[in-house]
């Protein structure tokens, strides 16, 4: 209790000086509003965790429209606005699709030998070894028993998968504040290269996926996130504060 009335009085003694700054209560009353928006913003987005444990429990119809609702007033180039949602809540659908990324996981550790010649990856060991796990683990470490998957889908425009990864990332922000944990999927990019799963989840022609979010009530949200890198390995500066 004491660290908290600290806390406010320190913040109270930061407003106090930005009034004066400002001079009248007006442009102060502004500026407060603002950064109280801007620190519920980066509460939400600090608080995002990839979720890979989820409950039995289903996600609303409700819920589902307010996470599409979020995708769609992303930023886009052009305002094309590219994206197409494929909804699914079917969990035997999700289960066998699950099943379809492991066997072709498990097809291409078989050819590794010849496809590691094009593809450096296939020749990591820590990679193969991550690829053998998922391939072969009898529980879903593709998409985690989700009770729903959204793909997202576009033509492959120039700025195309630009776009519909913001829409992603507004649909998982959309997610956390409702509650919900979500996980973008890399692995559904093996769908890709099997037979007949775009055909079979209603991907439109000319058009591939380009995210596969999972969604769900989460089992446990860690409490701390994975450290970042200093502002300083990450910030180049050009400019007047800048070198």
């Amino acid at each position: 209790m004491c660290l908290w009335r600290s806390r406010a009085k320190r913040s109270s003694y930061r407003h106090f000086i930005r009034l004066a700054e400002f001079g009248d209560f007006r442009t102060f009353w502004v500026w407060w509003i603002r950064m109280k928006n801007y620190e519920a913003a980066l509460e939400l987005i600090k608080g995002r965790r990839s979720i890979r444990a989820y409950t039995e429990e289903s996600v609303s119809q409700e819920q589902i429209a307010g996470i599409i609702e979020a995708g769609r007033y992303a930023p886009s180039a052009k305002n094309l606005q590219p994206w197409r949602f494929i909804v699914i809540t079917d969990r035997d659908a999700i289960a066998s699709l699950s099943g379809g990324v492991k066997r072709t996981i498990r097809k291409i550790l078989c050819a590794k030998p010849v496809l590691g010649l094009f593809s450096p990856s296939l020749r990591n060991p820590i990679y193969n070894n991550h690829l053998s796990k998922v391939a072969n683990s009898d529980k879903d470490l593709v998409f985690f028993d989700a009770p729903l998957l959204i793909f997202v889908t576009s033509t492959k425009g120039m700025f195309n998968d630009v776009s519909c990864a913001c829409c992603a990332e507004n649909m998982m922000l959309a997610a956390h504040a409702m509650g919900l944990g979500s996980c973008w999927i890399g692995y559904a990019r093996f769908l890709e290269y099997g037979r007949g799963f775009y055909r079979k989840i209603g991907v439109p022609r000319g058009q591939h996926v380009v995210a596969a979010i999972a969604f769900g009530h989460p089992v446990k949200v860690p409490k701390n996130a994975l450290p970042r890198k200093e502002e300083a390995g990450v910030i180049n500066r050009i400019g007047e504060n800048g070198k």
